[in-house]
């Protein structure tokens, strides 16, 4: 029993203009992927065709499904390479500012010289100078030769 087929491109044709697309039955791209398909060149698929036509699209899914695979596993390598690097950046960074470091603390929390031979203190000691009449406790900054001079 041979059921009657309609002709793929006026299918197409059919469904674009129900669908109030602009498609004409000579576009080239269909035409020439219909041509591909169409071995006996009737105008219609017959069930060795529609076969070869799924095969083709099932290989070429694998492909595509290959292709996202090789994707995701350069994504995945790409991301470990940019981690490492900026582990990497802030370890060297690390360890060229403790080993610049002129300071460093001891365990009881005091702040030494390099060598810790000396402890160090980042409160201002000195003689206070009135020079200004300032209301204000702030220190006044004077080099040593002005201090000097004031002091004799």
């Amino acid at each position: 029993m041979s059921v009657p087929t309609k002709s793929v491109r006026n299918l197409a044709v059919d469904l674009a203009t129900a669908d109030n697309h602009d498609f004409a039955s000579n576009d080239e791209r269909f035409n020439s992927i219909f041509s591909m398909l169409d071995k006996d060149g009737n105008g219609t698929l017959d069930k060795e065709e529609a076969y070869a036509l799924v095969r083709q699209w099932d290989q070429e899914k694998g492909q595509n499904a290959h292709l996202r695979k090789k994707m995701w596993t350069l994504i995945g390598i790409s991301s470990a390479v940019i981690a490492l690097l900026a582990g990497s950046t802030f370890g060297a960074t690390f360890v060229a500012v403790h080993a610049s470091k002129d300071t460093k603390v001891a365990s009881s929390g005091a702040l030494m010289s390099k060598d810790g031979s000396r402890q160090l203190s980042t409160i201002a000691h000195g003689n206070r100078i009135p020079v200004l009449n300032t209301t204000d406790d702030a220190p006044l900054c004077i080099s040593l030769d002005d201090y000097e001079l004031i002091k004799e």
